[in-house]
């Protein structure tokens, strides 16, 4: 994912949210005095658990896309494919409505950009 500033989420933004969320739950299972305490170290850690699951994704998305040729199909987030010598992420149409990622240029409005993701879906199943 690119670090830009123009609304979207970064790689950055999305690991500090995950890790801000895992320690907002754990305030909320018992907060008192000793625990505060502990936040700041809790979400030190929580921040280097989700650097190292992204850092494992990142690891097996290259593997799949740039080593092996293959698309793969999170089923969650969207697609990442190899495209023009560049890994491309898709994202699922949900995000896109959302408002968190914008399709590239190159891939048209909502309506063209419907058509590629299911023409992209196709062809990877095959």
């Amino acid at each position: 994912m690119e670090d830009n500033n123009d609304g979207c989420l970064t790689e950055r933004d999305l690991l500090r949210q995950v890790a801000s969320n895992m320690t907002k739950e754990l305030a909320r299972s018992g907060f008192n005095q000793k625990l505060a305490a502990q936040l700041k170290d809790k979400m030190a850690v929580h921040l280097q658990q989700c650097k190292a699951v992204w850092q494992a994704f990142e690891k097996f998305i290259h593997a799949k896309c740039n080593v092996q040729g293959k698309t793969v199909d999170t089923q969650i987030a969207g697609l990442f494919r190899r495209h023009q010598g560049q890994v491309q992420f898709l994202p699922q149409l949900e995000f896109l409505f959302a408002g968190k990622f914008k399709p590239q240029k190159s891939m048209g409005n909502g309506e063209q950009y419907a058509e590629l993701l299911a023409a992209v879906k196709t062809v990877s199943s095959c």
